[in-house]
C-alpha cells in the first residue's frame, strides 16, 4: 500500500493489519493521512509487516492499541517530520513477536496518550535518533519474564518522555 500526497486519506473503522499471515508493506508519505483504530504490524507468527511514515504533514492517528510485532515481525519507521498519535502501543507483544520502531529526524514524533511497552513477552526495540521525540504515560522495557526490550535515545534533540513510571 502506498498512500502519498497532501489530501490523501485512508480511514479504517475496524482493525488495520500489515503483514497478517504473509508479508505486507505500507508507505504513508508526502503529507498523506492515515486514520485507524487498533493496528497490527506483523500479526501472526511467521508474518512480516512494515509501515513507514515519512515527510512533513504526514500523519497517522490511531484510537486503539498498536502492536508492532504482535506474534510476527513488525517494523515501524517514523521519519522526516512525520507524526504518529496513538492511544497505547506494544513492541514485541507475544513470545514470537519481534518489533522494531525507529523515530528519527527533527520534527518526527510518536505521541501515546497512554502506555508504551518495549518487549512485552517477545523482543522489542525502540530507537529514537537525530531529534525524534516519543511521549507516553507509563513505559516498560522487558515487561514479562523471558522478554527482551531495548531502547536507545541518541543524537541532539532526541527525547523520550514518560509522564508516569518507567519500568525497566
Amino acid at each position: 500500500l502506498t498512500l502519498a500526497g497532501a489530501g490523501s486519506l485512508l480511514t479504517t473503522t475496524e482493525r488495520l493489519y500489515v503483514g497478517y499471515n504473509g508479508t505486507g508493506t505500507a508507505n504513508v508519505t508526502s503529507g498523506a493521512d492515515l486514520s485507524t483504530t487498533t493496528n497490527y504490524i506483523g500479526t501472526e507468527a511467521g508474518s512480516t509487516g512494515t509501515l513507514s511514515l515519512s515527510g512533513a504533514g504526514t500523519t497517522w492517528t490511531a484510537t486503539g492499541t498498536t502492536y508492532i510485532g504482535s506474534d510476527g515481525t513488525g517494523t515501524l519507521t517514523i521519519e522526516n517530520d512525520a507524526d504518529f498519535t496513538a492511544t497505547s502501543s506494544r513492541i514485541g507483544e507475544h513470545a514470537t513477536g519481534v518489533g522494531t520502531v525507529t523515530v528519527t529526524g527533527s520534527g518526527s514524533t510518536w505521541a501515546n496518550s497512554s502506555s508504551l511497552h518495549v518487549g512485552g513477552e517477545g523482543t522489542g526495540t525502540l530507537i529514537i535518533s537525530d531529534g525524534g521525540v516519543v511521549t507516553n504515560t507509563s513505559g516498560a522495557i522487558g515487561v514479562a519474564a523471558g522478554s527482551t526490550g531495548t531502547a536507545t535515545v541518541t543524537g541532539a534533540g532526541s527525547i523520550w518522555t514518560n509522564s508516569d513510571n518507567l519500568h525497566i
